[in-house]
């Protein structure tokens, strides 16, 4: 699968690189680094995995 480039707009791409590198890497916060990332993605760049769209 080729990806295809998306722009964010430069205050969206600071938030997102800001909120992904204030994550807390502590493995014993109770939910895993990969579904918090997720999350951070999502929220501030509006970028989803294809599986939470729904039908």
């Amino acid at each position: 699968m080729a990806l295809t480039d998306t722009y964010l707009s430069d205050e969206t791409h600071a938030a997102l690189v800001a909120a992904l590198t204030a994550l807390d890497r502590d493995p014993a916060h109770p939910h895993p680094l990969s579904d918090r990332i997720t999350e951070v993605l999502g929220e501030f760049g509006g970028v989803w995995p294809a599986n939470v769209r729904g039908n």
